[in-house]
């Protein structure tokens, strides 16, 4: 995964200050993350799939929610949204398991 992509999936799913909510999901050190951002390291093939994988997850329960209208009840933005907290049980799991996610 390129830098720009991970800089991406990871803003996205977490905000735009994403990197103490990754290091807390992923137990990653943030100065890890802080160079795979700034593609001095490399993005962990695991660390890629969980996050694309997440992503993924975030946007069919997104999609559900406003189809049915429940989008304002479950707090779709915000640093004490629903899905923040979701996101990084999500990506927690997907590097726990040990096994790619797709």
């Amino acid at each position: 995964m390129d830098r720009a992509t991970f800089i991406a999936l990871a803003s996205g799913l977490f905000g735009e200050r994403w990197q103490s909510p990754l290091a807390d999901a992923t137990g990653i050190n943030s100065r890890s993350l802080r160079r795979m951002a700034s593609g001095a390291q490399p993005v962990p093939q695991r660390l890629a799939d969980a996050l694309t994988a997440s992503r993924r997850v975030i946007d069919l329960i997104g999609d559900l929610a406003a189809e049915y209208g429940a989008a304002d009840e479950i707090r779709m933005q915000g640093d004490d949204g629903q899905l923040v907290d979701w996101t990084k049980a999500i990506v927690a799991a997907s590097l726990r398991s040990g096994e790619s996610v797709q």
